[in-house]
C-alpha cells in the first residue's frame, strides 16, 4: 500500500484529479485555471494545497518559466488505499461484504452484475493457472483503452472479456 496515498486530504484529491487527468506535468496557470471552474476555491488556496502536496512528497514541483507540477502518486494507487482504508473500516477488512453490501442495496444495475461476474471468472481463472504455474501469453492490444494488466493477463472492463 502506498503509504504516500494516505498523506492525501479530500481537497488535495481534487488537486490530483487535475494532474491526473493530463498524465503528466502541468504549469500552475492550467491548474488553477481548472480547479477555478470545478470548484470556488481562490488562487491562494490552490497555491497552497499543491505547496502542501510537494511538502508530502506526493507531487513533484520542477521550476522552468513558471512551475510545473507532476504527480508522484497515480490515481491507481491511491484509488487502491482508499478503497482498502474503507474495506477496513466498513467492512473489517472484508471485500466480500462489501461487494454483498452493494449487491443487498440494489446499488449495482444488472448490466453491472454481469461484469462484475465475468471479472470474477477471469480472476478464477487467473488463479488457477497461477497456481498451477502455467504461463498465460498475452495477446497484444490495438489500444489500452479499458484495459489492465495484473499478472500476465489482460482483462477487458468494459466489455467484461478475458483476453489470455
Amino acid at each position: 500500500m502506498n503509504k504516500l496515498a494516505a498523506k492525501i486530504t479530500d481537497s488535495e484529491v481534487e488537486v490530483m484529479r487535475v494532474l491526473w487527468e493530463v498524465g503528466g506535468e502541468l504549469p500552475i496557470a492550467e491548474i488553477r485555471e481548472t480547479l477555478e471552474q470545478t470548484s470556488k476555491w481562490e488562487s491562494s488556496t490552490i497555491k497552497t494545497l499543491l505547496r502542501r502536496l510537494c511538502e508530502k512528497g506526493v507531487v513533484l514541483a520542477v521550476k522552468r518559466e513558471v512551475f510545473y507540477y507532476q504527480p508522484l502518486v497515480s490515481e491507481a494507487e491511491y484509488n487502491e488505499y482508499t478503497t482498502q482504508r474503507l474495506i477496513d473500516r466498513l467492512y473489517s477488512g472484508s471485500a466480500k461484504n462489501l461487494v454483498a453490501s452493494l449487491l443487498g442495496s440494489k446499488k449495482l444495475a444488472d448490466a453491472d452484475i454481469e461484469e462484475l461476474r465475468a471479472l470474477f471468472k477471469c480472476r478464477t481463472a487467473l488463479s488457477y493457472r497461477l497456481k498451477r504455474q502455467i504461463k498465460i501469453p498475452m495477446k497484444p492490444t490495438k489500444t489500452a483503452h479499458n484495459y489492465s494488466l495484473q499478472h500476465n493477463i489482460i482483462v477487458k472492463t468494459a466489455h467484461s472479456n478475458c483476453l489470455y
